[in-house]
């Protein structure tokens, strides 16, 4: 499917397919294949100049990497994230973000 979207140039329905590729190996555990995917989906925003796809990729990422014992650059992200959320005037997510970091420096 993935092989399709970029032969056709649809770069979007890409990144949508890998965030739920991602979200997939988030659930079983795969951390590793699931950062790789995170990695790669902040690319392609990138590229696409997308500030939304950017903060969601960020707010994931920010939250394996703080349970996978990089809490310090975890939060980092997730700041991150939460500054652009900002930016765009989407307080949903600001608090969103914030209660998730919240969560993550009461477990210590």
């Amino acid at each position: 499917m993935i092989i399709v979207f970029e032969e056709l140039g649809d770069i979007d329905s890409k990144a949508n397919t890998l965030w739920s590729i991602a979200n997939i190996k988030l659930e079983k555990g795969d951390l590793k294949e699931a950062v790789e995917l995170l990695s790669e989906l902040y690319k392609i925003n990138m590229e696409l100049g997308r500030l939304d796809g950017i903060c969601f990729v960020w707010l994931d990422l920010g939250q394996v990497m703080c349970h996978g014992g990089m809490k310090e650059e975890g939060l980092v992200i997730l700041n991150r994230s939460k500054d652009g959320f900002q930016k765009m005037g989407m307080g949903q997510y600001v608090e969103l973000v914030q209660g998730v970091i919240d969560g993550i420096d009461k477990k210590g």
